[in-house]
């Protein structure tokens, strides 16, 4: 009985999101997003959300991108947006936007006026975070220009990532807008390397199962709304438009 009531009880949500205006939808919403979104584009994309889905409830989590797919695998969240990597069958993923990284240091530390092979950079320390997406850009970049990696330092967080890099520890890649003035500005110094630092991928990843219409809308706005290259976006101006699934 309890089955079959969920079922009507689903089945029912379906119709209301699918044949209601936008304005009317009731539904709780927990959508997961790692520190680099947090910092760019994630305030403008809930007040977009808001202003086309005002009886939506929104619960916002940011963490690590492991941490957010084992929430997803968990039920505790109904869509991750995450770097690309995830093949779990359970789950949809659909690409979004790209994050441009670059290296970074303290002034000083390296002379900037020149443009550097990632060997020169591998005389100093190298900070990094030790999750998949810097596994994936910082270490396979590495490997693929023959360095050892054996002075790498473990950097547990984002924040803490910038601020060893701003005190001089070593050198870090880094998305591009850390280097924005209203973010780290003057304090880093931004490296031009002959062997650059491929683009992030970025995914929506959601239950292979849920066809809900409102989340499909909600995958329409995050690929409107993700851009990695500014820091702290503001709302936008405006009313926007509700953003519709393709049929």
């Amino acid at each position: 009985m309890l089955e079959l009531a969920a079922g009507l009880l689903e089945q029912r949500t379906r119709f209301a999101e699918r044949f209601s205006a936008p304005d009317l939808i009731e539904r709780r919403l927990r959508i997961g997003a790692t520190e680099a979104s947090a910092m760019t584009w994630l305030g403008r994309f809930v007040g977009s959300l808001h202003q086309a889905f005002p009886k939506v409830s929104l619960e916002i989590v940011v963490d690590s991108a492991t941490a957010l797919t084992q929430k997803l695998a968990e039920s505790q969240l109904d869509l991750a947006v995450v770097p690309d990597g995830l093949t779990d069958p359970r789950f949809q993923a659909v690409p979004i936007a790209s994050s441009q990284w670059c290296w970074g240091c303290a002034p000083g530390l390296i002379d900037t006026g020149t443009k550097h092979h990632l060997k020169d950079l591998a005389e100093h320390a190298i900070l990094l975070r030790p999750d998949s997406a810097s596994e994936m850009l910082v270490g396979t970049t590495l490997r693929s220009a023959g360095l050892a990696t054996t002075r790498i330092i473990a950097v547990p967080d984002f924040l803490s990532l910038v601020s060893l890099t701003v005190g001089g520890l070593g050198v870090a890649a880094m998305p591009t807008f850390v280097f924005d003035q209203g973010f780290a500005g003057a304090a880093l110094a931004r490296i031009d390397t002959v062997e650059p630092v491929p683009d992030l991928q970025y995914l929506a990843v959601f239950p292979a199962t849920d066809t809900s219409p409102i989340l499909a809308s909600v995958v329409t706005l995050l690929k409107q709304t993700c851009d990695f290259s500014r820091a702290y976006q503001p709302r936008d101006e405006g009313e926007a438009e509700p953003a519709r699934a393709e049929s």
